[in-house]
């Protein structure tokens, strides 16, 4: 499989980019007001898109032109909602209705005040207006990959908890991560990942959800944590900057390797990261079945690997609860 990363140039929005000589783009600005429903194809490791969204009139209420600057130089555009449903569904609904030209690789959808977030395994993910910085990324993998496969897709979720995993470290957080790709804070988890495939677009929207201001008494249960109740005063911009950054660098990495994540070094990145790895374990899989045994590894397609009965499993969609001596996390 061959690779072919262009340089990144500046765009219309004055930020980077590499997808201005793409004819796909060449798309007339009138098109596409009349939006039928979302038919998302999908594969291991994603989710479907639905479309949930809080709208004034035909276009969402931008929050502050030029707040998050520091991400802004970043992203090749940053749109700042002062609400939203899910900024994965929000950003997926422009990603239909819109020229590909409005939103390129790497640009930005955020909301201080996500009302209907969704996680892994359909479950919600609510928060107080104000405390939680929710996030989405659009990537386009199929742009620099000559076929784009089933390995490559399931690996950019892990990447982009990674890459959330690395942008809190960097803010003196010792973050870790629950496979998937749960950002954990002394066994408690402090940021989500869902990432969600339109395979007719090409399109993977990378979303992330981060308690920043949570106080006690608003979170969802002792299994969550937010950066205020940690001690880091680090502000959304900060946190945004530092996830984009190493989103970016990750993202860059894996695409010139052909998505090969040992390759690019994202397998042992991962691999560093993941407190699940030499754990016993229970994972709850899609359909009610569990597995309970140790973890012992990842594997090369991103599966981590339970060994129950000294059999193997390589489980590639569940959720991990890490058991204790003296019960259950």
């Amino acid at each position: 499989m061959s690779c072919e990363c262009r340089p990144w140039e500046q765009n219309a929005y004055g930020a980077e980019q590499d997808w201005n000589d793409d004819p796909e783009y060449a798309v007339d600005a009138t098109l596409g007001h009349n939006i039928p429903p979302i038919v998302v194809e999908h594969s291991p490791g994603y989710e479907r898109v639905a479309v949930m969204t809080l709208r004034r009139g035909n276009h969402a209420e931008e929050a502050d032109p030029e707040g998050l600057p520091r991400s802004r130089g970043i992203a090749t555009r940053l749109i700042l909602l002062a609400t939203a449903g899910s900024t994965n569904s929000e950003l997926a609904e422009r990603l239909r209705r819109e020229p590909a030209v409005a939103w390129p690789e790497f640009a930005v959808l955020a909301t201080l005040n996500q009302t209907a977030g969704r996680g892994r395994l359909g479950r919600e993910w609510k928060a107080p207006p104000g405390t939680m910085l929710a996030v989405s990324v659009v990537l386009r993998p199929a742009r620099h990959l000559t076929v784009v496969t089933s390995r490559t897709l399931g690996w950019l979720p892990l990447l982009a908890g990674v890459a959330m995993t690395e942008a809190l470290r960097s803010l003196d957080v010792r973050a870790t991560l629950k496979w998937p790709n749960d950002v954990m804070i002394g066994g408690k988890k402090v940021c989500g990942v869902l990432c969600e495939y339109d395979g007719q677009q090409e399109n993977v929207v990378v979303g992330a959800g981060v308690n920043l201001y949570f106080g006690s008494d608003d979170l969802p249960d002792d299994r969550a944590t937010s950066l205020a109740l940690e001690g880091v005063t680090a502000s959304p911009d900060d946190v945004l900057c530092s996830f984009l950054t190493s989103l970016r660098a990750r993202y860059r990495e894996f695409m010139a390797a052909s998505g090969d994540s040992r390759a690019s070094g994202l397998a042992q990145r991962l691999e560093e990261m993941c407190e699940s790895v030499g754990q016993e374990v229970r994972v709850e899989l899609p359909g009610a079945a569990t597995i309970e045994g140790r973890a012992v590894r990842i594997d090369g397609e991103g599966r981590i690997v339970v060994v129950e009965d000294a059999m193997e499993h390589h489980v590639a969609a569940g959720d991990i609860i890490h058991l204790r001596q003296t019960g259950s996390t």
